[in-house]
């Protein structure tokens, strides 16, 4: 569906078909961006194989590639060769070895342990965030089954404005509960710390 044809949507839903509307256009777009934005993120809709950032020799410190907000997976080539990278957290980076080779994630950036000695390429892959949509033509980037439920976030976002003729709390809270059904938790800050599947975890005994 088209920007257009979902806002076209979303008056019908909200009742809203009769000039004048409302809820701008405007106001109508940036909340469906919005929404796109956090089915992406919620979802894990948008996955990004080909990431690639130039390494020079001694350097240690890479910023994210374009969008990217949790990385799955990292590769240094090098001479030819590839090697998958372990994915480490500040904090567990602090108790490895200072000759363990790993990449640690912050929250822009991607550091190598120890620092490439050679020119080569970071292959990240990782989830992405959407482009932003713009005109009137433009059709979000995720699976078109989606694109309705997107308007769950927009009537959320619109009866919670805080106005006499449109605020309405229940109806807000609602479709918000009918976005989170369809698309899943938001997640925290902590995100590539608590959902990376490759740290390794350990079992400390206890007596009881």
């Amino acid at each position: 569906m088209t920007v257009e044809e979902l806002i076209a949507r979303f008056r019908v839903l909200a009742n809203d078909k009769v000039e004048p509307f409302f809820w701008s256009d405007d106001d109508v777009l940036a909340w469906l961006n919005d929404a796109l934005q956090e089915a992406v993120v919620c979802g894990r809709l948008l996955h990004r194989f080909d990431a690639t950032v130039p390494v020079l020799a001694g350097q240690s410190v890479f910023r994210l590639p374009e969008r990217v907000f949790e990385v799955d997976c990292v590769v240094l080539e090098c001479a030819g060769q590839r090697v998958g990278l372990p994915l480490l957290s500040p904090e567990l980076a602090r108790e490895q070895r200072d000759d363990d080779v790993c990449a640690v994630l912050t929250d822009t950036e991607v550091l190598l342990r120890p620092a490439a000695d050679m020119d080569g390429t970071l292959w990240v892959s990782g989830y992405r965030l959407p482009a932003v949509l713009v005109d009137e033509d433009d059709v979000p980037e995720i699976f078109e089954f989606h694109h309705v439920h997107l308007l769950d976030w927009v009537l959320h976002k619109a009866f919670s404005v805080p106005d006499a003729e449109v605020f309405d709390p229940q109806r807000s809270a609602l479709a918000e509960m009918e976005f989170t059904r369809y698309f899943g938790l938001r997640p925290d800050s902590d995100l590539r710390r608590i959902t990376r599947e490759d740290v390794p975890h350990s079992v400390v005994p206890f007596w009881v």
